[in-house]
């Protein structure tokens, strides 16, 4: 889960305060689930299938 280390180094270092929430809300997440949160904002945002896998992901989990 290459985007989920991304997200998670990025807010810790540089958004600590809204890290522990983040942690919270994926703590128990498994891939598949985390997928699944991707492919529906995909579905849900077709609009923003030209943007980056990476900022597609960061707006996805942020919709959480």
């Amino acid at each position: 889960m290459g985007l989920l280390d991304m997200y998670s180094y990025l807010t810790y270092y540089f958004d600590s305060e809204s890290y522990p929430d983040f942690r919270g809300k994926i703590e128990r997440m498994t891939g598949i689930q985390i997928v699944a949160i991707f492919d529906n904002y995909l579905e849900e945002h077709p609009e923003e299938w030209h943007f980056s896998g990476a900022l597609i992901f960061y707006s996805a989990i942020n919709d959480l």
